[in-house]
């Protein structure tokens, strides 16, 4: 009702007042930078875990897909180069990967600490931790989103697979788009962990999953729009040439990074401090 639409607009209001639009660039920046980094590290650990790195690879990179549209080949390829030749990097080289990952997660801080008021940011180390933390749930997200998949295919393609449950689970294979779906719940999933770990201050977990639901709705319009855009209207490579394929990655980072920060603005009006 009424009260849903002021908070919509007052979070739009402080979204804006606090330079959210500069916020989600500099996140986006720094996400694009560590893009690679952060995938590398998701590999070699649940490489290690799983003990084959190129099934991680290949795991992780579908999901990714899923979540980031227009990656080009050169990304690929790039990813896949750091991941083969990871023994040929020296202390130095994994060191400044650990360090690059993290450019990200401390812009996305600097922007909550900036949208909640926070006076007191956390310690260097607690950062650092929640980095990693951060790192390892993304392997763990991208990895079950892509295996969810593989299993409702094989249903489909075989029913007699599975021990139990035809009843239910293989209409289910075969009526709904799983894999969309099981995408769509770990984005509200993210969504809502994220808005109740990041901000360094105390947020509900009704207020989070408020925020998840506005921050999923967006991000699910905004990313059909954009896969809609770049289809029919999208003119990357004719103005930008071969740093076409970037410049998307780039503009919908930043798309992604603005909802998230309105989302979080939503967050900070539905907790009784914000109103």
């Amino acid at each position: 009702g009424p009260q849903v639409w002021a908070i919509l607009r007052n979070a739009g209001r402080k979204f804006v007042a606090n330079d959210g639009p500069t916020l989600a660039a500099a996140i986006s920046f720094y996400a694009l930078l560590s893009l690679i980094p952060v995938l590398f590290l998701v590999i070699a650990i649940f490489g290690y875990v799983v003990g084959s790195s190129q099934e991680t690879f290949r795991a992780v990179l579908a999901s990714v897909l899923e979540f980031i549209p227009h990656l080009s080949e050169d990304f690929t390829r790039n990813l896949e180069w750091v991941v083969a030749n990871r023994g040929r990097l020296s202390w130095l080289g994994l060191a400044s990967l650990v360090i690059a990952s993290g450019l990200v997660f401390h812009a996305t801080e600097f922007a909550l600490d900036r949208l909640f008021a926070v006076s007191q940011r956390r310690s260097f180390l607690r950062s650092r931790l929640l980095s990693m933390s951060i790192v390892v749930a993304m392997g763990v997200v991208l990895l079950f989103s892509f295996y969810v998949g593989i299993v409702f295919h094989a249903i489909k393609a075989d029913p007699d697979l599975i021990p139990f449950g035809h009843d239910w689970l293989v209409p289910l294979a075969r009526g709904l788009r799983v894999q969309y779906l099981t995408s769509v719940a770990l984005v509200l999933a993210c969504f809502t962990v994220a808005l109740h770990v990041f901000p360094n201050a105390p947020v509900g977990w009704r207020a989070a999953f408020l925020g998840g639901c506005v921050g999923t709705a967006l991000w699910e319009l905004a990313r059909r729009f954009f896969l809609w855009y770049l289809a029919n209207l999208a003119q990357f490579y004719v103005v930008y040439g071969s740093l076409g394929a970037l410049v998307a990655v780039m503009v919908w980072i930043y798309m992604s990074a603005t909802i998230f920060l309105y989302a979080a603005a939503c967050v900070v009006m539905l907790e009784p401090r914000g109103r």
